[in-house]
């Protein structure tokens, strides 16, 4: 147990989600790798030296990794910074992921597969089933194989991988002259001309490019999940369950991953749950829908679903994936957008390297605009009036998707104009219809 003053933190029950470092208004929680006391022994350590490349990656997740793998595979020298001692684990995240959203930044390796994606049962709070037949609708991941062939990848084209490594401190005020980090009792100072913030949306690269810009008490979901074996799960369709009893604020998830295994989890809005946790409503969840299971793993964490960060980067300092908030708003969704993000930035930077830092982010933004953001802009501005649907209107508008979409085959699915049919036919939805309207 460790206390001071009013804040207090139970060992047993502290996975490291780091969600109270994410949401302090005040910013005055911060993890025990980062802290001042750490900081003054690794400043006083006589082993230090120095690292410079052209591009310094704070981050080792999907968007980092791919930043730096553009960046290396076009001749740039690369570094990629990671906290973690294995690329991709702990696993907290579904792993779900469209086949547009993986094959649009990489060619999949089959062993980054866990199983297809071939469409989707959504539950009403009611009970009621619709299913949704997409035959190639995407993948379940391996994501610890995945960033661990995407680091590799990098390495082969020159990039040099730095895991076991913690961010300490970002120094500079007009733009990022140095980054201090350190791996185990040595202290390394990385320089760069320019740096890609993939460190998550806890990390240091947002709070040094918007320092004023935190997250409000609706701007993310707060995460359970657990790696289950069960019987009798469909490989190759995931479920979502909808209702402010499964998950107030957010849907619950079942995504298979083959011999029996799944990622089961939620998402909720903590302060909507009535005090009480996503461990609460994911036991809840696992005691209604599983009469046997075997937990293999467990993991929480936080999701950004909020507006992103405008623009994606200050100065030499551009922000991908969940560092600038560059997920789905609604379905929490961001595999895809982490890695388009870390493509696009370094695509930016490698277009004319010497171009100034607003012309190089402003091209950076239009490249997002024109690939996700119109849609993910979209979403962001609808999520405050999908937050406050009852569950009759859940069940109205799980009406309306199953005519739409039920008996039939899909190739492809327009989300954005079916979110709007959707929208329309709500006398309660019509308030946020106007933004598909505007769009």
């Amino acid at each position: 147990m460790q206390t001071h003053q009013g804040a207090l933190i139970h060992d047993a029950l502290c996975t490291d989600c780091r969600k109270c470092i994410v949401v302090c208004p005040l910013r005055a929680i911060i993890s025990a790798d980062n802290s001042p006391k750490h900081f003054s022994k690794i400043k006083k350590s006589t082993v230090t030296h120095k690292e410079g490349f052209d591009m310094v990656v704070l981050g080792g997740g999907p968007a980092g990794l791919s930043s730096a793998y553009f960046a290396s595979k076009a001749g740039m020298s690369a570094a990629v910074i990671e906290h973690r001692k294995v690329f991709g684990v702990p696993v907290a995240c579904a792993e779900g992921i469209s086949t547009v959203g993986l094959n649009r930044v990489f060619e999949p390796r089959p062993e980054w597969i866990c199983t297809t994606i071939e469409g989707a049962r959504v539950i009403t709070p009611s009970g009621k089933t619709i299913f949704v037949d997409h035959p190639s609708a995407g993948y379940v991941l391996d994501r610890p194989i995945m960033e661990r062939d995407i680091a590799g990848m990098c390495a082969e084209n020159g990039a040099k991988i730095f895991s076991a490594t913690t961010i300490i401190e970002i120094v500079g005020d007009e733009k990022v002259e140095q980054l201090i980090a350190a791996h185990e009792n040595e202290k390394i100072e990385f320089l760069g001309k320019f740096f890609i913030g993939a460190d998550g949306i806890a990390g240091h690269s947002a709070r040094w490019a918007f320092p004023q810009k935190n997250l409000g008490n609706e701007d993310y979901h707060s995460c359970a999940q657990v790696l289950l074996s069960a019987e009798g799960i469909d490989e190759h369709i995931p479920e979502f369950f909808w209702g402010n009893n499964i998950a107030p604020g957010g849907y619950a998830w079942i995504f298979p991953k083959g011999n029996n295994r799944a990622n089961v989890g939620l998402g909720i809005i903590p302060g909507l749950a009535g005090g009480k946790s996503p461990q609460d409503f994911l036991q809840k969840l696992l005691e209604i829908h599983f009469k046997n299971y075997e937990i293999l793993e467990r993991k929480d964490g936080v999701v950004p679903a909020t507006n992103r960060l405008k623009p994606l980067g200050r100065a030499n300092m551009l922000l991908c994936g969940d560092a600038a908030r560059l997920a789905n708003a609604i379905s929490g969704g961001g595999i895809d957008c982490a890695l388009l993000s870390g493509k696009l930035a370094a695509t930016a930077i490698l277009k004319n390297p010497d171009a100034q830092y607003k012309t190089i982010v402003s091209r950076y933004e239009k490249s997002w605009h024109e690939f996700l953001g119109k849609n993910l802009d979209l979403y962001a501005r609808l999520r405050k009036g999908v937050l406050r649907l009852n569950d009759d209107e859940f069940e109205q508008i799980a009406i309306l998707l199953n005519l739409l979409l039920g008996g039939k085959k899909w190739t492809a699915l327009d989300i954005p104009k079916l979110m709007m049919k959707i929208a329309v036919s709500q006398p309660r939805l019509l308030a946020i219809a106007r933004h598909f309207i505007k769009a």
